[in-house]
């Protein structure tokens, strides 16, 4: 076996070398023999990258529902941000977009291939400066760039914003209507604020962690979540400098938990600070969907995707799906409550 497993492999790597063939034509083979070798059943989704070729059809007048921002750096590599922003506006025709980006990105290309866009405003580019101290894991460049694309908008103002980074592209073509959808499905009291994100690095057993790379909401909402001072903490700041479990690096209150327990103290939710009263804020606070619902690619993440369904209930890195979401809003919330799977020393899943 281990003979023919190499005569497949040299075979697979001949077409590709000396037969010119491209990696798009020999992804079939690959996979047929992964499969044909493995207990496991591998799959791949193709996401095409263009240059050229873009939409100028879908522009309309100046009433839009939905606020897109595509906030962070321009990514040249495959014309990534380019096809971001293109997927955006060759899809929902109720979005405009704002591209919030730093001033010493080059911008020429996207603004050469999207001008019509440009044109009409439908699509708008702001320059910002990037903050003195870019804070923990660069938290404050995020926060900037997203605060920098609200008061660019001043009191203009839509029904629901969509935030997400200029590094995440969706397969779903309409994914403002189907987040849209999802919101409305479990958002029936505006006073509550709810604010829908991703399972994707939303932790059950990190406290107070929703993941804030994409979200989805009342435009006031989000504006509110992303209005808070910049974090100045340096790491020797920290109670904990090299946390070694989930418990530790919620006592830190960095990133993703220093935004979400801002948020909630600025709309008045109380809370217990422990993992009880994390799951609760889950369930009263946030709509999770899953990013299989919403066609959501990001290489960062979603070349593991499929590792993090195996993990066990008591993986410190257990994601709040939104199915284990929808037990803890049915009074399950006793089902996750084991602070003691927060003390477990991290390990990469």
């Amino acid at each position: 076996m281990l003979s023919r497993m190499k005569y497949r492999v040299k075979r697979l790597f001949f077409k590709i070398i000396c037969l010119r063939i491209s990696i798009e034509d020999i992804l079939p083979d690959l996979f047929q023999w992964l499969n044909s070798y493995s207990s496991s059943t591998f799959t791949y989704k193709r996401v095409v990258n263009h240059k050229d070729g873009f939409s100028q059809s879908q522009l309309i007048g100046n009433k839009y529902k939905y606020t897109v921002i595509v906030q962070g750096p321009i990514y040249h590599s495959k014309y990534l941000t380019l096809n971001v922003l293109n997927d955006f506006l060759s899809s929902d025709e109720e979005s405009q977009i704002i591209l919030s980006t730093w001033q010493e990105e080059d911008s020429l290309y996207i603004e050469t291939h999207l001008m019509a866009f440009i044109a009409t405003e439908r699509l708008r580019i702001i320059k910002s400066n990037k903050p003195f101290y870019y804070g923990i894991s660069n938290i404050n460049l995020q926060i900037s760039s997203v605060k920098n694309a609200f008061e660019f908008l001043g009191d203009e103002q839509t029904q629901y914003v969509l935030k997400v980074r200029s590094d995440q592209r969706f397969l779903n073509p309409n994914v403002c209507t189907s987040l849209e959808g999802y919101f409305n499905r479990y958002s029936n009291e505006p006073s509550l604020h709810k604010i829908l994100i991703t399972s994707l690095n939303t932790l059950v057993y990190r406290n107070f962690g929703a993941s804030d790379f994409l979200q989805f909401g009342l435009f006031q909402d989000v504006k509110e979540f992303w209005g808070l001072d910049l974090d100045v903490r340096q790491e020797s700041d920290l109670k904990y400098t090299q946390p070694k479990n989930m418990k530790e690096e919620s006592e830190n209150s960095i990133c993703e938990i220093f935004l979400t327990r801002n948020y909630l103290a600025k709309i008045g939710y109380l809370f217990e600070d422990n993992l009880l009263g994390s799951l609760k804020a889950f369930a009263d606070i946030f709509i999770i969907v899953d990013p299989d619902q919403i066609g959501l690619i990001w290489t960062k993440y979603s070349f593991a995707a499929s590792e993090r369904d195996f993990l066990p209930e008591t993986s410190p890195f257990l994601e709040l799906t939104q199915n284990r979401w929808l037990q803890l809003s049915s009074n399950g919330l006793e089902r996750f409550n084991h602070p003691e799977v927060q003390e477990t020393p991290n390990r990469s899943f």
